[in-house]
């Protein structure tokens, strides 16, 4: 049952607005996060939605989650931290909210020109409050000389910001040697330190399929199918993928002392977990690890954060004599991306290993690899002098 109880029209506040959900399993009321309190006004301020609403107050719940849908959760929560501000500098300055105006964004842009805010809080300044006017069904506010300040205030941004200072790449004959010191030839399993070795098999994952750690984190033993000696991975979901139609890699066997399906294979035994379809194990390779007494134990259904997985990397570079300070979990990624340049793969080529729809994207992952760059630079034809 939800009860929508809102201000008249003429006076719009969103604090006049509030929902309520009740659940029917012990009648608790659920508070509406961050998104849900700003999108909820458009039940009653849009047309389209408060007519339906009004007769059928059942839908309200799933308005509001189709909204808040509409858009990535990531994005959504990077949205509401602009909102959230906007909101507060409107109240502070006596500005009408949520039929803000013109010059309220306009006023909200110079302002923080003027404190030299980052580049990334003002390049969202337009697609979240467009967001929240579509949600209104409000015509947009946002004129061609806001697009011109906005464009300019990004440029300073962007300028004061300096260069993109990238982490130091990680050859791959570097990563060769870190997953070399983790998995042993022999196939002995229970030595190695469990954090070392999910670290190295991330690292592995992600130069192999070129895969972002949020994707790995929605992986399972079930999504690991063996096919003829190779491993098909099925990702169920995925940034690259967001209408979840699931988008498949290969790991190949190579034969080679570093053969990714042999170390999959490793990795599945030692932590226990089970691959192929037929045995629906929900296990997650991406565990978090538990520590009793003097050994830890893995907790299958708990997914390792990203922070926590990127500290890991760090630790085990530093592990095998490759202290860098700035790695991180998406620094296999790259290498793999530049040593697929590097071997000739093409740019269609790399960009479905990605599972990407455009062949802009590994361009712009590619690191600045020197040795790829002296291939292509010899593809410009050397000055000849005359007459030789």
């Amino acid at each position: 049952m939800f009860q929508i109880m809102a201000a008249p029209l003429q006076a719009p506040d969103i604090h006049d607005v509030q929902l309520e959900v009740e659940i029917a399993a012990g009648h608790q009321v659920q508070r509406p996060t961050s998104t849900t309190f700003y999108l909820a006004p458009a039940l009653t301020i849009n047309p389209q939605l408060s007519a339906v609403i009004t007769s059928e107050p059942d839908l309200a719940a799933t308005a509001l989650s189709c909204l808040e849908a509409a858009k990535a959760a990531g994005t959504v929560k990077a949205y509401s931290m602009v909102t959230r501000s906007f909101h507060a500098f409107c109240t502070e300055t006596n500005q009408p909210f949520p039929f803000f105006t013109a010059e309220s964004v306009t006023r909200f842009i110079l302002r923080h020109a003027a404190r030299k805010t980052g580049f990334a809080f003002i390049a969202r300044i337009k697609p979240a409050l467009s967001y929240l006017e579509k949600s209104l069904g409000r015509p947009t506010v946002f004129t061609d000389t806001i697009a011109l300040l906005l464009a300019g205030a990004k440029r300073q941004a962007r300028a004061r910001a300096g260069s993109v200072k990238k982490a130091p790449p990680l050859s791959p004959k570097k990563l060769a040697a870190v997953i070399n010191k983790i998995f042993p030839m022999d196939d002995d399993i229970g030595l190695e330190n469990p954090i070392h070795m999910r670290t190295a098999f991330h690292m592995l994952l992600e130069y192999h399929t070129l895969c972002r750690y949020s994707c790995l984190t929605k992986l399972q033993g079930k999504h690991f199918e063996p096919v003829d000696g190779d491993i098909m991975i099925t990702f169920p979901s995925a940034k690259n993928d967001q209408m979840h139609q699931g988008r498949i890699s290969c790991l190949a066997a190579t034969g080679t002392p570093l053969c990714p399906v042999r170390i999959t294979h490793l990795f599945f035994r030692r932590f226990g977990l089970r691959m192929g379809a037929a045995e629906d194990d929900s296990s997650s390779i991406c565990f978090q690890l538990r520590r009793e007494r003097t050994r830890l134990f893995p907790i299958l259904h708990k997914v390792l954060s990203s922070t926590q997985a990127s500290i890991n990397v760090k630790q085990l570079l530093a592990h095998c004599g490759f202290p860098t300070p700035k790695a991180t979990h998406k620094t296999p990624k790259m290498t793999g991306v530049t040593a697929a340049f590097d071997g000739d793969a093409t740019e269609v080529e790399v960009a479905q290993i990605g599972r990407w729809d455009t062949t802009s994207i590994p361009l712009c992952c590619k690191l600045n690899s020197f040795a790829y760059k002296k291939k292509i630079a010899l593809k410009v034809p050397s000055l000849t002098p005359a007459g030789n």
